[in-house]
């Protein structure tokens, strides 16, 4: 038996009980509670470029621009649970703000870039979206030099992002998923699926000089699932037994809300079910509890549980 398929043996006698579930999603964030007024100071001082007022951001993995420590941008850098090098949460810019938006991006080296976004996220537009258009946000140049729509959820854009003054830019794939509303889960977990597995050989293959960045209205809830589910599959083809919770508390830790909701948490354990189906035949003896579980998950995210913990 593989070394996947003896962990997935493991993880299904072992960790597959959708009625633990919810319990595991509280305790999850009961233990992730942050306290604004000692760790969230940056965020409570720049409460108007914040998109909410509901979604504080620790000072400890606020990313900063060089040389320019007074200017904020709701952009986290974030240490992943089986991932060699941080991986960056940041929210939508406001309008108004995106020249700071991608001068820390700029600054990051971000070459991979992936929003997610809903129906009422459509107007929060910060780059063009048609080949050969460029805009000037104050000091940056963002160029679009290439739009490729992959599926009926995902759009591909290449990006030209160049300071004035500065010679040589940086060329950056940002990925745009529709179609995923706030506190939800992506339309098909396949598409979701394939964008997670590029960002998985993403942090096999980087040497940690180029980044990622995943973005979402807040940078936490879909950002949050998105990059859980990332460190999953690379938990997974390292031969490890993925442990949701400890995933989802360690983003947490670092962004508050990240994995903003139950059906949000659920779905992990839903995607992964899919991920592992996939790659390796169930063994036998496991079969009907996979589908009994994949039942009761599915029960789960039907339910309204759009309310945070």
């Amino acid at each position: 038996m593989s070394g996947s398929r003896k962990k997935f043996s493991r993880f299904g006698e072992e960790g597959l009980d959708a009625s633990t579930t919810r319990l595991e999603y509280i305790e999850v964030c009961a233990a992730t509670k942050v306290n604004v007024e000692k760790d969230c100071l940056q965020w409570k001082m720049n409460l108007q470029q914040n998109q909410s007022d509901v979604y504080p951001i620790v000072d400890s993995t606020l990313v900063k621009i060089p040389n320019q420590p007074e200017i904020y941008v709701n952009m986290s850098s974030i240490v992943v649970p089986h991932c060699r090098y941080p991986i960056l949460m940041a929210q939508i810019p406001k309008r108004g703000l995106e020249e700071e938006f991608w001068k820390a991006a700029f600054n990051e080296s971000v070459v991979m870039m992936y929003v997610l976004m809903g129906s009422e996220d459509a107007k929060n537009d910060f780059f063009p979206t048609t080949s050969g258009a460029y805009v000037y946000y104050g000091s940056m140049f963002v160029n679009i030099r290439k739009v490729e729509k992959m599926d009926d959820e995902r759009t591909r854009y290449t990006v030209e992002v160049l300071p004035n003054g500065f010679s040589n830019s940086v060329m950056m794939n940002v990925y745009v998923h529709t179609g995923w509303e706030p506190f939800g889960v992506p339309v098909k977990y396949a598409n979701t699926t394939r964008s997670v597995v590029d960002v998985m050989n993403f942090v096999k293959t980087s040497n940690g000089s180029d980044k990622m960045m995943v973005v979402s209205k807040n940078g936490c809830g879909r950002a949050g699932f998105f990059i859980a589910l990332g460190a999953a599959f690379c938990c997974l083809n390292d031969s490890s037994e993925p442990r949701i919770a400890e995933i989802v508390k360690a983003i947490r830790t670092q962004r508050p809300n990240a994995v903003e909701s139950m059906k949000q948490y659920a779905s992990l354990y839903l995607c992964l079910l899919y991920y592992i189906k996939k790659k390796i035949t169930v063994p036998e003896t496991l079969k009907q509890k996979v589908e009994d579980v994949t039942k009761a998950l599915e029960g789960l995210i039907r339910e309204d549980l759009s309310i945070m913990y």
